[in-house]
């Protein structure tokens, strides 16, 4: 089997693994993750400015955990896509600001909206490994995205997650870029040489 082949059935699996999690977790999962997240950027661990994103489908949902981050004062990031297959831009997001489609048709702030660069990154996913290798949709957005801002200086990206969605490996090319770290409902692992995890 083909590595496209490969990846192409670990994300029809992961996606039918994760809409199963968000039917079972909705009433709780958002809630868990938001005071995790939230005791993550008290304790240092996120660092602003903090890009999100705009649940769609059946991905975890952020938005109680942007809300709670907002009201403490840190600046908030969402991306937006502006050219097909090309690195994202990020621009700055506060509760019941106007939202647009941008070119993949995913609600995120319009050109009146300040960009910024984020230092962390809070990343959606279909599937993750126990290396920090992700799985997405197949557009590579934030393979060519994490490239381009660790070029450019130091950034943590963190997977966000329900706990199911973890996996022992997924298939991965040369250029995929590996997550920092992991939080989900269940706690938070980062990916280090050592393979430690913390639990906060």
């Amino acid at each position: 089997m083909t590595l496209e082949a490969q990846k192409k059935q670990a994300r029809s699996d992961a996606l039918k693994r994760r809409a199963s999690l968000a039917v079972g977790l909705a009433g709780q999962a958002p809630g868990l993750l938001a005071e995790r997240i939230v005791r993550l950027a008290a304790s240092g661990k996120l660092v602003q400015p903090i890009a999100a994103y705009w649940p769609m489908g059946s991905e975890i949902d952020v938005r109680d955990a942007l809300n709670r981050l907002h009201d403490r004062g840190l600046v908030l990031l969402l991306p937006v896509v502006v050219r097909k297959r090309a690195a994202l831009e990020f621009r700055r997001w506060q509760p019941d600001q106007p939202l647009q489609n941008d070119q993949e048709g995913i609600p995120a702030p319009g050109e009146d909206a300040a960009p910024d660069t984020p230092v962390t990154v809070l990343v959606p996913l279909v599937a993750v490994d126990r290396d920090g290798y992700r799985l997405g949709y197949g557009g590579g957005y934030y393979d060519r995205t994490l490239a381009a801002l660790r070029d450019a200086g130091p950034v943590t990206a963190v997977g966000v997650a329900f706990g199911g969605q973890l996996v022992d490996r997924l298939p991965r090319r040369e250029w995929d870029q590996p997550l920092d770290a992991l939080v989900t409902e269940r706690g938070f692992h980062e990916f280090a040489a050592s393979g430690t995890g913390t639990g906060e």
